[in-house]
């Protein structure tokens, strides 16, 4: 299998955060970015600099 060109950008980008939460499901459709947005938003409104990165390795849009 193909290693997908973002992963090393993407692990770059990460090694400046404290904490990483991934979200994440085998399946499709069952949410994971509605709880991703709110946890980031509930986090950035409880005071806490918050970032989200929502990727598909699985089934990329090109």
């Amino acid at each position: 299998m193909e290693t997908d060109f973002r992963v090393p950008l993407i692990r770059e980008r990460l090694r400046g955060f404290k904490l990483v939460v991934p979200v994440t499901s085998p399946k499709g459709g069952v949410g994971k970015t509605t709880i991703s947005v709110g946890l980031a938003l509930a986090l950035a409104r409880s005071g806490v600099q918050a970032s989200l990165l929502d990727t598909d390795f699985t089934n990329p849009t090109t």
